[in-house]
């Protein structure tokens, strides 16, 4: 379980690079900033639940994970206001924890 966590902290700390860089990014969308937030949010929520002994809840929380990254990627995607570098740390988030979640569910 641990494993999971320790897996969880440095995408964790991608996210929260990517929250800063949609909220320094003043011409990024309030939705996407939400959205983005939403996604950090998730994040902490899953470190929590892998902090736990239940597997099955730890993979269930990266799940929702993936899916809050899901959002925050279409968001910034459509978003024509963003940064560049704002929209390449929000997909890089997503691409970690999408990442994390392929190698658990192989």
């Amino acid at each position: 379980m641990s494993n999971i966590k320790d897996q969880l902290a440095p995408i964790h700390a991608t996210i929260l690079q990517a929250m800063e860089a949609i909220k320094a990014d003043s011409s990024a969308d309030p939705a996407v900033t939400a959205v983005v937030h939403e996604f950090h949010r998730v994040s902490h929520k899953a470190i929590e639940t892998a902090s736990g002994s239940d597997e099955h809840a730890a993979l269930h929380a990266v799940l929702e994970l993936e899916q809050a990254g899901d959002s925050a990627k279409v968001a910034v995607a459509a978003d024509t206001r963003s940064s560049p570098s704002a929209k390449e740390a929000v997909v890089a988030a997503h691409d970690a924890v999408a990442n994390l979640k392929r190698q658990l569910t192989e």
